[in-house]
């Protein structure tokens, strides 16, 4: 199912997560449910899909996701290399209390997601994310 929200992006729902993608230099991403083994791959291929050359930074807001298990933990690596390579900023926020949060501390991955506990669109405009320069973004999921 999918629909506009109100900012002009788009809404879909995977299972029991639902994914919302908007906005422009700055991507901001909103998983909100359960990422496991049964949707992990159907939201990387939508936020892959979703990445446009004249995207500066990426916010993936996990403070809505209720469950996190390994698969979605290495989507969200492997997410964070793609990005990496394309040269573009990406940060995870989830609040400390959260479940993502609690998983992305005990895995060691703190540092490799770029994990913060909360965001606000000045941090882009301080330079507090490393700038993008790149003009393409590798799509592929696989062999990260």
């Amino acid at each position: 199912m999918m629909g506009l929200n109100e900012i002009g992006g788009a809404e879909t729902r995977y299972g029991s997560a639902q994914l919302s993608i908007s906005g422009s230099p700055t991507q901001v991403i909103r998983i909100d449910g359960d990422v496991d083994l049964a949707n992990a791959y159907d939201i990387d291929n939508r936020v892959s899909a979703a990445y446009r050359p004249d995207i500066d930074h990426v916010v993936v807001d996990l403070g809505g996701t209720t469950y996190l298990d390994s698969v979605g933990l290495a989507m969200l690596v492997r997410l964070s290399s793609r990005l990496a390579a394309a040269r573009t900023s990406v940060i995870m926020v989830a609040p400390p209390e959260s479940v993502a949060h609690r998983v992305i501390a005990l895995s060691g991955l703190v540092f490799e997601l770029a994990l913060r506990s909360e965001w606000t669109p000045t941090l882009c405009q301080v330079g507090q994310l490393r700038p993008r320069d790149a003009q393409s973004w590798m799509v592929s999921s696989r062999g990260v």
